[in-house]
C-alpha cells in the first residue's frame, strides 16, 4: 500500500504541474475558441427560429475530422514536455523506493491530466451553448440541423449525423463520446510519452502533431482516391453513427485494454532506465 501511496503522489505531483501550468491555460483558450467556431452555427440557427439548444455538441465535435484532431493537436501539446523532470522528481522517486512505481505515478499522471482536459471540454460545450440552452432530448435545432433540408432551413454549420440522433439520448452520446476520446487521447498521451522518453527530445510531440495536423489537411485533399484514406482516422474510432450503443461499448473496452497495455509498456521502458525520469 506505501508503494501505491507513493505512486499516487508521484501522479498528483506531476498532474498538478501540468494542469495549473502557463501552456494549459493558452491551450485552454485556443480550444475555447475552436468549440465556439463549432458553436457559432448551431447558435445562429437557433437565433433564427427562436429556439434553445441542448448543450451536447462534444459527439459531433469530437469525430469532426478537423475539430477532432485539433483538439487531439491541443493535447499533444498539453503533453509536450512529457516524460517531467523536474528537481522534486529525484525525491519522489526516492520514496517511490522503486523505478516500476515512480513509473506508474508517472502514468497515472497521464490519465489525470488527459481527464481534466475532457472536462474543459465538457464545460466549454456548455458555456459555447449560452445563453439559449435547455436540457431535455435533443430538440428541433439538432433535429434540423441533421436533415436532409438543413441547408434550405439556414443552417450551414458542420455535419450533424442523424444516426446519432436516432440511436441515442443526447447525454449518452455526450458521455459515450467522451469516453472515447478520453482513452483515445490516453493512447496518443502514453505514445507520447515513451517517444519522447526514448529520443530524449520532443519526437513523440513532432510527431504525433505531424500526424494530427495531416489528417486535417487530406480533410479539405480534393482528390477522392486520397479521401478514402480518412476512413482510417482516429475519428472513425470514436464515431457513434458507426456504432451502436453496445459496439460504443466494446470499442472502449478495446481502447482501455490498449491504454493498459501501453501503460506496461511504459513503466517497462522505466524500469529498464531507457526512459529517464530525473534530471
Amino acid at each position: 500500500m506505501s508503494k501505491w501511496r507513493s505512486a499516487w503522489r508521484t501522479a498528483l505531483y506531476d498532474a498538478r504541474l501540468i494542469i495549473f501550468s502557463s501552456r494549459f491555460a493558452m491551450l485552454s483558450v485556443v480550444a475555447f475558441i475552436f468549440m465556439d467556431l463549432m458553436m457559432r452555427p448551431i447558435r445562429d440557427f437557433a437565433g433564427i427560429y427562436n429556439l434553445k439548444v441542448v448543450p451536447a455538441v462534444l459527439p459531433f465535435y469530437l469525430t469532426n475530422t478537423t475539430f477532432g484532431n485539433l483538439a487531439f493537436l491541443l493535447l499533444i501539446l498539453l503533453f509536450s514536455d512529457i516524460p517531467l523532470k523536474a528537481g522534486a522528481q529525484k525525491f519522489l522517486l526516492q520514496r517511490g523506493k522503486s523505478l516500476v512505481w515512480a513509473g506508474t505515478g508517472h502514468v497515472l499522471a497521464l490519465w489525470l491530466a488527459g481527464a481534466a482536459f475532457m472536462l474543459e471540454q465538457l464545460l466549454f460545450s456548455v458555456l459555447t451553448a449560452l445563453p439559449d440552452i435547455q436540457f431535455g432530448d435533443w430538440g428541433k435545432v439538432w433535429g434540423s440541423a441533421a436533415s436532409s433540408r438543413a441547408n434550405e432551413l439556414g443552417y450551414n454549420g458542420p455535419g450533424i449525423s442523424d444516426e446519432v440522433l436516432r440511436m441515442y439520448g443526447p447525454w449518452q452520446a455526450v458521455g459515450l463520446a467522451v469516453l472515447l476520446f478520453l482513452l483515445t487521447g490516453c493512447i496518443y498521451a502514453e505514445i507520447e510519452y515513451m517517444l519522447n522518453g526514448l529520443s530524449r527530445g520532443r519526437l513523440g510531440t513532432a510527431a504525433l502533431s505531424v500526424w494530427s495536423v495531416l489528417w486535417i489537411l487530406l480533410d479539405h485533399f480534393p482528390v477522392p482516391a486520397v479521401r478514402r484514406l480518412l476512413a482510417w482516422s482516429p475519428q472513425t474510432w470514436n464515431d457513434l453513427s458507426r456504432l451502436t450503443p453496445g459496439g460504443a461499448l466494446r470499442q472502449a473496452g478495446g481502447l482501455a485494454v490498449a491504454v493498459l497495455a501501453l501503460s506496461a509498456v511504459a513503466v517497462f521502458l522505466v524500469k529498464r532506465r531507457k526512459i529517464e525520469m530525473v534530471k
